[in-house]
């Protein structure tokens, strides 16, 4: 009876989200490159069916676990739920967060090609990365999961990149740099005429 039940209710479920276009947001998804070539294939009224399937699945189960007493699996599976609106959370701002990306990503893409700048993929895509990382640890601290290792971890390898071009700048740059003090210095001491 309650398995029919469970079935009713994830094809009112689909239903109800084909009706509010609950799919418009898979195009902008799966139009993401996150590497050259391979594109995300989501569905959100498939991933919202499964979630409330499982989700009676869980209820079925805290249900049998009480009728035998088992109160120790109830309150875990209790504790499981109290944290999927945080973990909820957590998957909205990585949606988001890659949107933003993606957008960022294709907004340089455009500029540098208007520019007619070489490397304007490459730069695009390891900006699409930086700032996904970056929201990536932002949606698992939401989701309550320690980033700390990770993060310092990713600011010592920006920190090295930054370094290491600010170093082969600066030796690049040296004979220009000298040229300019050459002639700063030569106006103080020469007067024009």
């Amino acid at each position: 009876m309650r398995l029919l039940c469970l079935l009713l209710v994830v094809k009112l479920v689909k239903k109800i989200l084909k009706v509010a276009k609950a799919n418009r947001l898979d195009g902008k998804l799966n139009d993401i490159e996150i590497i050259e070539g391979k594109k995300l294939n989501f569905d959100t009224i498939k991933f919202v069916s499964k979630i409330i399937k499982y989700l009676f699945y869980i209820i079925i189960f805290v249900n049998a676990s009480d009728i035998m007493g088992l109160e120790i699996i109830t309150e875990q599976i209790s504790d499981l739920l109290s944290y999927l609106p945080q973990l909820f959370a957590a998957l909205v701002i990585f949606i988001i967060g890659l949107l933003f990306a993606n957008f960022v990503k294709n907004g340089l893409k455009s500029l540098f090609e208007s520019m007619d700048l070489s490397g304007c993929k490459m730069i695009s895509q390891v900006v699409f990365f930086i700032i996904l990382t970056f929201i990536s640890i932002t949606a698992l601290n939401q989701a309550g999961i320690d980033t700390e290792i990770v993060a310092n971890n990713i600011n010592m390898i920006i920190a090295a990149f930054l370094l290491a071009f600010a170093i082969a700048f600066g030796f690049g740059a040296r004979e220009v740099v000298s040229k300019l003090l050459k002639t700063f210095y030569a106006r103080k001491t020469f007067e024009v005429g």
